[in-house]
């Protein structure tokens, strides 16, 4: 109830400060304008191009403001009342975690649907097979990305007392972490021998969870033992 209560109030306050407005309308903006300057995108369809061209910058984007705003909150004690109310240190942390990476999640499926609608209208196809396998590995690309992208962001944010410090790692590990999953991702498709394609996405997700997982448990630790 507690986590409940407080992602609640954290995607309230997110939204307050109307960065998902911003996002919102930037995102078809890019699409326009990709359509219009590169109409060629090769064999990829619009919602992959999108999905590809933004998933790794959001996912920069919701660990930086983790890392950022937990450090800042830190350093003015905000934590100091919350720690002698009855809640668990790790809903505070869970709770920002998945207010930014679910608002920008979302973000990511508005590029998605809009990459669709751009596919159906410019080039008139329909949806088909290998449009669904697009979604779903576009879908599973840009959730990993962003989610283990986040949690890094928020490691950063536990461990470091300093937001320059914090951010300067994190723009070179974020960024990195992006093209690991992508990279992952072309390895499962080349080499894992597995044939079926949605069998290779529920492998790609897995790996990514279970990074994922264990980045936001070395967090909660890391928080658990913080003296504030």
């Amino acid at each position: 109830m507690n986590l409940m209560i407080l992602f609640q109030d954290e995607v309230h306050h997110f939204f307050k400060i109307r960065a998902m407005m911003y996002l919102w309308i930037l995102l078809p903006v890019m699409t326009v304008f990709a359509h219009v300057f590169n109409s060629d995108t090769g064999m990829m369809s619009y919602a992959l191009f999108m999905t590809s061209m933004t998933a790794t910058i959001i996912g920069v984007v919701a660990g930086a403001l983790i890392a950022s705003s937990i450090i800042n909150e830190k350093q003015q004690n905000v934590y100091i009342p919350f720690i002698i109310r009855p809640l668990k240190r790790r809903d505070l942390l869970l709770a920002r975690y998945f207010a930014v990476c679910g608002s920008m999640f979302v973000t990511v499926l508005v590029a998605i649907v809009i990459g669709l609608i751009v596919d159906i209208i410019s080039s008139g196809m329909s949806l088909n097979a290998d449009m669904i396998h697009e979604l779903v590995y576009g879908f599973t690309l840009c959730s990993t990305i962003i989610f283990f992208s986040g949690s890094i962001g928020l490691l950063l944010g536990v461990v470091n007392s300093s937001v320059y410090v914090a951010l300067m790692i994190y723009l070179f590990f974020g960024l990195q972490s992006g093209n690991l999953m992508i990279y992952m991702f072309s390895w499962i498709d080349d080499y894992a021998g597995v044939s079926i394609w949605w069998h290779r996405s529920l492998l790609q997700l897995a790996i990514g969870l279970v990074l994922t997982i264990g980045t936001l448990w070395m967090s909660v630790k890391f928080f658990n033992k913080k003296q504030f």
